[in-house]
C-alpha cells in the first residue's frame, strides 16, 4: 500500500541539515497494524571543537520527535538504550572499503517527554546521543610531513652565513610554502559550527 494513502506521522530530525528519504511501501496487517519503515538517510548538524585536530573527539546529539504531534497522538517508545551503527563498505577501485574516518566511541538512546506553557500535553522526543572520535592517520600524516619538512628548511635558513644570497630567496621559498600549507590546512580542517577555546 502507498504510504500517502494512510495517515503517516510527521517524524522529524530537530537539528537537521538536510533530510533525504525514499518512498517505499507500507505493510497493513489483517488486524490493522502498518508498518512502515522508510529508508532515510538523516544529517544533522552537530558542534565541533578542532582544538585537537586530527586527534578530535565530538560529543553529537541527534533529535528525533513530531513538529505537530504531542505525545497522546504520536508516542515514541525506545525498543532498546543501546546503539548499533554500521559502517557500510564504499566500493572502490580495489574492491570494497571499509574505513571510515568516524569512530563511534559510545552511544546511547534516551526518550524526553516535554510540556510547555502552551500546550499542557506531553511532546516526546528521542535523543541519541554518539561520541565520535576521528581516526584518519592519513589526516595526521599529511600535517606532520610537512610541519617537519618546514622546520629542516627553516633550521637551515638561520644555518646560512648572514651575507649570502642564498639566504633571500631560501628564505622567500620558505615563506611561501609555509603560507601554501597554511591555507592547505585550513581548506582540509575546514569551519566548524562553533571552536571553543580551552
Amino acid at each position: 500500500m502507498s504510504p500517502k494513502e494512510i495517515w503517516m506521522p510527521d517524524l522529524r530530525l530537530y537539528n537537521r541539515r538536510k533530510q533525504e528519504s525514499d518512498s517505499t511501501l507500507t505493510l497493513v496487517y489483517p488486524d490493522g497494524r502498518v508498518l512502515y519503515a522508510p529508508p532515510a538517510k538523516l544529517r544533522a548538524s552537530c558542534v565541533t571543537d578542532l582544538t585537537y585536530w586530527p586527534h578530535d573527539k565530538h560529543n553529537c546529539s541527534i533529535v528525533l520527535g513530531s513538529w505537530v504531534h504531542h505525545g497522546h497522538t504520536l508516542d515514541l517508545r525506545l525498543v532498546a538504550k543501546e546503539v548499533k551503527v554500521d559502517v557500510p563498505e564504499v566500493d572502490g577501485p580495489d574492491g570494497p572499503l571499509s574505513r571510515s574516518e568516524w569512530k563511534v566511541e559510545a552511544g546511547n538512546i534516551t526518550r524526553r517527554q516535554n510540556s510547555y506553557e502552551c500546550c499542557p500535553e506531553p511532546y516526546v522526543s528521542l535523543w541519541v546521543t554518539l561520541i565520535l572520535v576521528r581516526d584518519a592517520p592519513a589526516f595526521a600524516w599529511i600535517i606532520k610531513i610537512p610541519v617537519a619538512g618546514m622546520c629542516i628548511l627553516t633550521v637551515v635558513l638561520f644555518l646560512l652565513p648572514p651575507g649570502a644570497g642564498e639566504k633571500l630567496v631560501f628564505g622567500g621559498l620558505c615563506l611561501i610554502l609555509d603560507l601554501l600549507f597554511i591555507a592547505y590546512t585550513s581548506n582540509v580542517v575546514s569551519h566548524a559550527y562553533s571552536h571553543p577555546t580551552h
